[in-house]
């Protein structure tokens, strides 16, 4: 009778934990550590996947203008800490020190990284990066205003002297 009931309990405790939409806790230093692990190797097929849909286009746009399969390189890594947004568990920002330099340069940058990641479709996705060789695609700014061709000069116009 014991071990009927801890299999239900089991089970049932299964099927609620798929059902929320929080963020699954014990994925998440995993996730980051696999897109890093993906971004030293220049995997960016893969590492495209781990960022959220909305953003993809335009990081995949910058790798490909920047060569970065061929100039890029992180020559380090690593994960310090993860904080859960208690609030509704389905974001999180964790810290990181990624060490990378692109060509033409050769001097290294060390730099202390925060990741947001998202909790989307079941699993952690990228959604933001401070700095690193991605910051710009990856900004913390949600939006940016697109620049606007200024406006053209009004047309010189005929004065009339008295």
């Amino acid at each position: 009778m014991r071990l009927e009931y801890t299999a239900i309990v089991c089970c049932l405790a299964a099927g609620c934990a798929t059902l929320s939409n929080k963020g699954d806790v014990d994925a998440l230093k995993p996730t980051l550590d696999y897109f890093h692990g993906e971004m030293r190797f220049r995997n960016f097929r893969t590492v495209e996947k781990l960022i959220v849909p909305e953003k993809r286009a335009a990081f995949t746009k910058a790798a490909m203008a920047r060569d970065d399969e061929t100039n890029l390189f992180v020559t380090d890594f690593q994960l310090e800490d993860c904080t859960l947004n208690e609030k509704d568990g389905t974001l999180a920002v964790c810290m990181s020190k990624v060490s990378w330099h692109r060509l033409p340069s050769t001097s290294v940058k060390t730099v202390m990284v925060a990741t947001t990641l998202k909790w989307e479709g079941g699993q952690w996705l990228v959604d933001r990066q401070s700095d690193g060789p991605f910051a710009e695609e990856l900004s913390i700014e949600t939006a940016r205003p697109e620049k606007k061709a200024p406006a053209p000069a009004p047309e010189p116009t005929e004065k009339s002297e008295p």
